[in-house]
This record gives C-alpha cells, structure tokens and sequence, in this order.
C-alpha cells in the first residue's frame, strides 16, 4: 500500500462517490463561499459582469450588503439590485446556507436519500 498524503487526500477508486465531505468542506466553508457559487452559477460566470434586466444590458455588479443583511449584487450603471438567493429554496430563510448546501450535499451524495431526522442530528 502507498504512502498516504494526510494533506492532500485522495479517494480510493473502488469508490462511488465523485464529491468527497473534505472536497465539500473546502469549497464551501462559510455562507460567503456558498452565496459566491450561487452568484456565479446564476448569473455570472465571471463574478463581475452579469445581465442586467434593468439596462437589459450585460453590465458589470458589484456586492452590497443590505441594511437587512441580505447580500445583493448592484448595477454599477443603474443602481438595480439582485439577489441571488431570490426565486430559490434558499429565499426568506433563516438558515444558514452552508446548512442548505451540507443538505443538499448529503442528499446527492447518498443511495438512499437522508430524512429529516439524519439532518437534524447531524447540526444539533
């Protein structure tokens, strides 16, 4: 058997999984992190540059915090907001998205699902 590299893990290849809990952990490690993804993934590949439905326009946002604090990306042309957890399973909720995205995490990387209960001893 090879040495093992404790900094660096690797999954065996008799291995189903593709997404390992280090790999999850190291992407997503705090609501900013999670929040960025979903920025990215909806709106803007860049980070920067997104289509503005206000300008109807590809225009470049910048982060703002609301006084709510809500994180919203701002039109650096007109001033128009967008949320990227509005229209999602994430809007209006209390909890964090780290814990969203750990429950989604769990539920994709399992054969047989998780129910309710496995999630709420797994943050209690």
């Amino acid at each position: 058997m090879p040495p093992v590299d404790r900094k660096d893990p690797q999954r065996a290849k008799s291995s189903s999984s593709r997404y390992s809990l280090m790999e999850f952990m190291r992407e997503f490690p705090d609501d900013d992190a999670c929040l960025e993804h979903l920025w990215r993934s909806r709106f803007s590949d860049d980070g920067e540059h997104a289509h503005c439905p206000k300008c109807d326009k590809r225009r470049s946002f910048k982060r703002y915090a609301t006084a709510q604090r809500r994180q919203s990306w701002t039109c650096t042309a007109c001033g128009h907001h967008i949320q990227p957890t509005a229209g999602t399973i994430f809007h209006k909720s209390s909890t964090s998205l780290v814990l969203w995205f750990y429950a989604c995490y769990l539920m994709t990387s399992t054969k047989c699902g998780v129910s309710a209960k496995h999630l709420e001893r797994s943050w209690a």
